[in-house]
């Protein structure tokens, strides 16, 4: 009986440690790595439009996405509000090593404003902080969960680069499991 209740365990936290998960395969290629002296090079504006997206090998294939990309989850447009024939840019600053300041632009007037926490890490990335993470019930017994997260850099061409993961996953009685996740990389034009 105790082998089975240390295998219960075993299972039970093995299943409630996965998560959004990255695939470094997706952005190995079009990535320029960037350090702690070149970070400031992230400051910029963007083109909201997807100019490529990038498969699962790292390859580019041409964007799906029509019209504005919800590249940072973190910046509220309400689906009311959001207008196809309007241009969509974002103003990235670098407040500290830290912090970064992101403002969305609808035809060059502010629409949304925040400070995006963060950290740039070893693999060249700024690792969004506070990735999201929601359970519901008791997860893998009456419930689940949903994480997502999402870091940036910059392409070899000085394009801004975004990663997004998402996962949600759950079950009944850890017998009927079910879930999604995914992960994108998109890339859009740096403007100035």
């Amino acid at each position: 009986m105790k082998i089975f209740a240390k295998g219960t365990v075993i299972v039970l936290l093995f299943m409630m440690t996965s998560c959004a998960s990255y695939s470094p395969r997706m952005i190995n290629k079009a990535k320029n790595k960037i350090d702690a002296a070149s970070i400031t090079l992230l400051s910029g504006t963007y083109d909201m439009h997807v100019l490529q997206r990038y498969d699962r090998k790292g390859d580019v294939q041409e964007p799906y996405e029509v019209g504005y990309y919800k590249a940072f989850r973190h910046l509220e447009v309400d689906d009311k509000e959001y207008d196809s024939l309007s241009n969509y840019t974002i103003t990235l600053k670098l407040v500290n090593d830290k912090n970064l300041k992101a403002v969305l632009l609808k035809d060059g007037n502010p629409v949304d404003t925040t400070v995006i926490a963060g950290r740039l890490k070893g693999n060249g990335l700024f690792h969004f902080k506070g990735e999201n993470l929601d359970c519901t019930g008791i997860p893998y017994i009456l419930g689940g969960c949903t994480a997502s997260k999402t870091r940036i850099g910059l392409t070899k061409e000085g394009n801004l680069l975004v990663n997004y993961a998402y996962s949600s996953e759950g079950a009944l009685l850890l017998i009927f499991g079910a879930g999604v996740s995914y992960n994108t990389v998109h890339s859009f034009s740096r403007i100035r």
